[in-house]
C-alpha cells in the first residue's frame, strides 16, 4: 500500500504534527511510537488495523515529520495530542503505546479518561520499575 497518500499534517500547540490517517469506522485507534521512531513502527499492523478502523499513527513531536515541541514536558505532548483526536473528530478512541509511547498513552488515559476507550501497551520503559525501587511511595502516588 503507498502510505504517503495517506500522510497528514495538523497545526498542534503552533507546531507541525505529522501522523497517517487510513481506514475508515466508527471506532478509531491512536498509535504512539517509542523513542526515535515514528509511524512507519506500525507498518505491519496498519492494514489489518484499518481493515474495520480508522487508525491515526501519529509522529510524536520531534520525531518522523512532526516538528519539535515548544515544550517537551509530558503534559504538553499528551495536550496535542488530545488537541489532535479533536481536531479529527475522533471521540474516544482505542490507544495502543509502544516504549515512550506506552508512557504518554498512560497519561493521555489518566489526564482524559473520557477519549480513552482502550489502553493497550507494549515495551514499556524501565523508568518506573527503577523508580519503584529508589522511591517506592512517590512512585506508587503518581498517576498512572
Amino acid at each position: 500500500m503507498d502510505w504517503a497518500t495517506h500522510q497528514q499534517n495538523a497545526i498542534v500547540g503552533g507546531r507541525r504534527l505529522s501522523y497517517l490517517d487510513v481506514g475508515e469506522g466508527r471506532e478509531a485507534v491512536l498509535l504512539m511510537h517509542g523513542l526515535a521512531g515514528s509511524w512507519h513502527w506500525w507498518k505491519e499492523n496498519l492494514a489489518a488495523l484499518s481493515e474495520s478502523r480508522r487508525v491515526i499513527a501519529v509522529d510524536l513531536p520531534g520525531f518522523g515529520n512532526s516538528e519539535v515541541a515548544a515544550s517537551h514536558d509530558v503534559n504538553s505532548v499528551v495536550d496535542g495530542l488530545d488537541s489532535l483526536c479533536d481536531q479529527l473528530d475522533l471521540g474516544a478512541v482505542d490507544v495502543v503505546g509502544h516504549s515512550l509511547g506506552s508512557l504518554l498513552a498512560c497519561e493521555l488515559a489518566a489526564r482524559t479518561p473520557d477519549r480513552v476507550r482502550r489502553l493497550t501497551l507494549t515495551g514499556g520503559p524501565l523508568i518506573s520499575v527503577i523508580s519503584l525501587y529508589s522511591a517506592p511511595w512517590s512512585t506508587l502516588r503518581r498517576r498512572p
